[in-house]
């Protein structure tokens, strides 16, 4: 297992139309390549921040012909670049209306395809008076979770945004051995403000894991507001790096060795599982 690594969080103002977000990814990576970033995670709805909850079906791939994944994932390949691509948005060709699975794709420096995980938890509530959202409308719940992949000589545990509300979540990839949770999402700019980072840095402590959670940020086409704030937290619940409101990247060097260190000294884990 590595000591240390280098990793990033890439905040968007997410577009509509799936090439301006190709191309502001693009940009954000060459940054992320010139700070020697090992492993790029990446925001949730990554192609499109629609006008309307339907547009996401015009960036959805169809299983089998990965047009938008493979176009995402060859940017990082380009540049040596592991990346935990967020979520892309996947037909359900089963479900009898139309529907997308959330999908958060992981890829090796060469480009290598390592696994996915599909979002499981839907974000279906009334935010603030006269600001509401019904996921389930258009996107399926995922089944294959809670899923931990190695990558660049670690532990992932992946996640989507609603689902950081759901500790049961974390400790599942806890006790696969993760070392390191993702939570690419879109937060909502009320909800962000009075939960994002509180929350976070709970899934951190508890878990004893870093935590690299890159937001969408700034208004979307469809007059949503997100949050921004991307964070990267150590297993202290720490804040190592933090983004503003506006698009950019952060990233920071995780002290891997220093995590197993406080995870003997201090077995929480273990004292869970024998409660």
């Amino acid at each position: 297992m590595r000591s240390s690594l280098r990793v990033a969080a890439l905040q968007l103002n997410g577009q509509p139309e799936a090439e301006a977000n190709l191309r502001a990814l693009d940009a954000l990576l060459d940054r992320a390549a010139q700070a020697e970033v090992e492993v790029a995670v990446l925001p949730e709805n990554l192609l499109c921040m629609g006008r309307r909850e339907e547009d996401k079906f015009a960036s959805a791939d169809r299983p089998g012909q990965w047009l938008w994944r493979d176009r995402v994932l060859a940017l990082g390949r380009e540049r040596g670049i592991a990346l935990v691509a967020g979520s892309l948005f996947v037909h359900d060709e089963v479900q009898e209306r139309p529907r997308v699975y959330s999908r958060c794709w992981v890829s090796a420096a060469d480009g290598e395809l390592l696994g996915h995980y599909d979002k499981r938890h839907l974000f279906d509530v009334q935010a603030a008076a006269g600001e509401s959202y019904l996921e389930s409308r258009t996107i399926a719940p995922g089944a294959n979770g809670p899923v931990v992949i190695d990558c660049a000589g670690a532990r992932w545990g992946l996640s989507v945004c609603y689902d950081l509300r759901f500790a049961e979540h974390y400790a599942g990839l806890r006790a696969q051995g993760a070392q390191v949770l993702t939570v690419p999402a879109a937060f909502t700019h009320t909800t962000g403000q009075a939960h994002w980072e509180v929350l976070l840095r709970a899934r951190a402590i508890e878990t004893q894991c870093f935590v690299v959670a890159p937001n969408q940020c700034g208004t979307h086409a469809s007059g949503r507001r997100t949050w921004g704030h991307s964070l990267i937290i150590d297993p202290w619940g720490r804040i190592l790096a933090q983004a503003g409101e506006e698009g950019g990247i952060i990233w920071a060097d995780l002290n891997l060795a220093e995590q197993d260190e406080l995870r003997q000294r201090f077995p929480v884990h273990e004292h869970r599982l024998g409660s």
